[in-house]
């Protein structure tokens, strides 16, 4: 039995749940919730985390389970919870309000509202006691108020100055600018400046991998032949595969490494960031060929495949960073960081030391508490001559190590999952993994990702009424999508198409398209608002910049542009190519924040061409031209059905000449039908590796 237990039990959300029996009266952002603070006159306290963060476990278990501080809590506020993964409308518009208030933003997110939601006071973080220049909360608490009894017409007030500052910040876009390819070497040379030589990556610690900067190098690379586009690519995904932000036992990658050489991870593991990444590495493997991107591959798709798919096909959110050790004590990393004691416990002696040899570990760790995160830091060569085996040996005994490690490592404590299906972050899987399958011909890839597009659009989509929700959990959907879901599904399913040639995913693509287009977009100013009209908050505003997640604007320009290409749909193209002259201004003058629209303009401006390819025995052709890292193509089968003969009409008069033929399209004029594969492949100029 608890002693406490408050409204946060019915929900659905796992970060809702695990504040359910704080002594906090904590209640759900609803339009009841609100009610009640209208209808009592009394401030809000909002709190907004998500389930994976740790100093959202750090300031709970510091503040939010203590009698004392709740009941002040109690006493003055309507304190309300928010997942900020669930809702990102309410999560964007308060941390804007907070970064308005001269705070660092972050999470936990901690916000004092008045009954009418406009913000007069927040903060991150709070500790227990005065320290780090923070107030303690439980002052911070006492404080307000005093403040709220004493003078609450003077902080409405100072709230309605917030707003009109923030809601002119949000009105107020950059200036157009001209677009041409030197934005795009613009944006190269922005993310040369600051590549890390040695070890990979962009800027200082702590670092991110940032999956959106590659890929728009790789784009850079396909255009322009630079090597050194590439180059900085193939190292940044070579050194975070070596590096601890890698899970080297059951695949995948943490959030960031705190450190510039990729060695010591912020565990907690992501879907976006598996979903990127697997991006990055299916493209880099298909322009060059090389083994090891291959395997990261596999890895990451090995991964979500099993530990982060739901029995009917949808993938879960993410895992923590905080577990519970040996000694029954909450830590972050503790799941994954090993002392050599527990090494030579779980391998003996003699098989354990080539392991601490071949990951960098020492007798006091390269973490805490004597702790080892595993990175790799040496070559299987160096570790035979080190051990006086052969390499083959040497790579066999490793692999039997890391399979003994990983099964004693299942029987630890599990950091906690975060099992709800969010829209958004599945579209984006399943395009990585459609993207996979593409790279590598791997059939259970392509399985997988269709899997999950059949999950989400059988329990997210209402295809009769046009309403896409965004999260899924123990079978209760709830909140209506955001841009981010409608764009990120529209991208999966383009490029399951791309992977399946199955005619149901572009159909739904388009269908998805079109309610984006009328719920989202900006017609007067161009690109896309993140929420529709008529939704809470303070203002509707467009997200430009391409961070942990790419931008719902970026990702629905290609998408848009790309349907265009396929479809020849007016609509589509005038929507796509007014997201990239919208954001126009921010990458003429800082074109490292968009890397995604990047992409979008590479596409914009890169003559993109049409390949149909029809007949009877086309998977040879079709596989070949899968396999090609080809960002500004799009792939069609002419095969008779209703959805591509009434999405793409203008491939009914394309008929076979031979077993198989392909078209090559540019604006829907064509080349010649060809049946030579090697006819095919050269005249669709994909890079080859720099020799």
């Amino acid at each position: 039995m608890h002693e406490h237990t408050n409204a946060l039990i019915h929900e659905q959300s796992p970060y809702l749940l695990q504040h359910a029996h704080n002594p906090v009266d904590w209640h759900a952002w609803n339009d009841e919730t609100l009610a009640k603070a209208r209808r009592e006159n009394r401030p809000i306290f909002l709190s907004i985390g998500y389930s994976t963060c740790h100093w959202c476990h750090v300031m709970a278990h510091e503040s939010f389970e203590d009698p004392r501080v709740a009941e002040a809590m109690n006493r003055y506020f309507i304190n309300v919870k928010v997942d900020r993964e669930e809702r990102p409308d309410v999560d964007q518009t308060y941390m804007l309000a907070v970064q308005a208030m001269g705070q660092q933003g972050g999470w936990p997110l901690s916000v004092w509202l008045t009954p009418d939601l406009k913000p007069f006071y927040g903060g991150t973080y709070f500790p227990p006691e005065a320290r780090f220049g923070r107030m303690a909360f439980v002052d911070v608490v006492e404080r307000i108020h005093q403040v709220w009894e004493a003078d609450p017409q003077n902080l409405a007030a100072q709230a309605n100055r917030l707003m009109d500052a923030i809601a002119g910040a949000v009105r107020a876009a950059a200036p157009q600018s001209d677009l041409s390819t030197e934005t795009l070497d613009a944006g190269y040379m922005a993310f040369h400046r600051t590549f890390d030589p040695e070890h990979g990556g962009f800027g200082a610690a702590p670092k991110f991998p940032r999956p959106t900067a590659l890929t728009f190098l790789l784009r850079q690379y396909q255009r322009t032949g630079d090597e050194e586009a590439l180059a900085m690519t193939v190292m940044t995904l070579r050194a975070m595969a070596l590096g601890g932000i890698h899970d080297h036992l059951a695949g995948g990658f943490a959030r960031y490494s705190v450190d510039a050489e990729w060695r010591v991870p912020h565990f907690e593991k992501m879907l976006y960031d598996q979903a990127q990444l697997l991006w990055a590495y299916s493209q880099a493997f298909q322009i060059t060929g090389l083994p090891d991107l291959a395997g990261a591959v596999y890895d990451i798709a090995g991964y979500v495949g099993r530990d982060m798919t739901h029995p009917d096909g949808g993938f879960y959110s993410a895992e923590d960073a905080d577990s519970v050790d040996e000694h029954g004590v909450s830590r972050e990393g503790a799941f994954y960081a090993w002392t050599l004691d527990q090494l030579n416990e779980a391998l003996g002696a003699e098989s354990a030391a080539p392991v601490a040899a071949y990951f960098g570990m020492t007798p006091d760790g390269n973490f805490e508490h004597g702790l080892n995160v595993l990175h790799i830091s040496m070559t299987v060569a160096e570790l035979a001559a080190k051990f006086g085996v052969s390499e083959d040996e040497a790579r066999r005994n490793l692999q039997n190590s890391l399979a003994r490690l990983l099964e004693v490592r299942s029987g630890r404590h599990r950091p906690g999952r975060d099992d709800k299906i969010l829209t958004s972050w599945n579209g984006l899987m399943i395009s990585a993994l459609a993207q996979a399958h593409r790279a590598t011909g791997e059939p259970a890839f392509l399985a997988n990702a269709r899997r999950a597009a059949d999950f989400i659009l059988a329990n997210m989509w209402q295809a009769d009424t046009g309403v896409l929700m965004r999260r899924f959990r123990n079978g209760h959907v709830a909140v209506p999508g955001f841009l981010d879901d409608h764009a990120f599904l529209t991208l999966g399913l383009l490029d399951l198409y791309g992977a399946s040639l199955d005619a149901r995913y572009l159909m739904s693509a388009a269908e998805i398209a079109g309610v984006m287009v009328s719920k989202f977009h900006d017609v007067e100013g161009g690109g896309f608002l993140f929420t529709p009209a008529g939704g809470q908050g303070l203002s509707r505003r467009k997200d430009d910049y391409d961070g942990a997640e790419p931008s719902g604007g970026s990702i629905a320009a290609i998408a848009l542009l790309r349907l265009a290409e396929m479809t020849g749909n007016p609509a589509f193209r005038s929507a796509g190519e007014g997201a990239v002259r919208a954001a126009s201004g921010i990458l003429s003058e800082y074109p490292e924040m968009m890397p995604a629209m990047l992409g979008a303009l590479d596409f914009m401006l890169g003559s993109p061409r049409q390949v149909v390819i029809a007949g009877e025995d086309t998977d040879e052709m079709v596989r070949a031209v899968q396999s090609l890292y080809l960002p500004n193509v799009t792939l069609l089968r002419a095969d008779g059905s209703p959805a591509v003969s009434a999405l793409a009409p203008w491939t009914l008069a394309m008929s076979p000449v031979g077993p198989a033929t392909a078209y090559v399209c540019r604006e829907f004029a064509c080349q010649n039908p060809t049946t030579d594969l090697d006819v095919l492949i050269a005249s669709l100029g994909a890079r080859r590796p720099p020799r």
